[in-house]
């Protein structure tokens, strides 16, 4: 897939409070096309994913009051 830049055809879809960096960033590290739910911590959440996958790609599902002006410019 290389749209995703991932290894298999797989997305975890977003699981509303299951769904947080660490299972983020495994999910990138097994080949798979992670996701976030945006929350009151969805900055930290991003930080921390981009630490750890600064290369990775993420689905990010939040309502559009989460995003502030430059908030994907993490």
């Amino acid at each position: 897939m290389s749209l995703f830049n991932s290894r298999y055809p797989i997305i975890c879809t977003p699981m509303n409070f299951v769904s947080d960096a660490r299972l983020a960033i495994a999910c990138n590290r097994a080949g798979i096309v992670p996701s976030l739910v945006g929350n009151d911590k969805i900055t930290e959440q991003l930080e921390e994913f981009r630490d750890s996958c600064p290369k990775g790609n993420i689905i990010l599902a939040c309502t559009p009051s989460k995003l502030t002006p430059g908030f994907l410019n993490l």
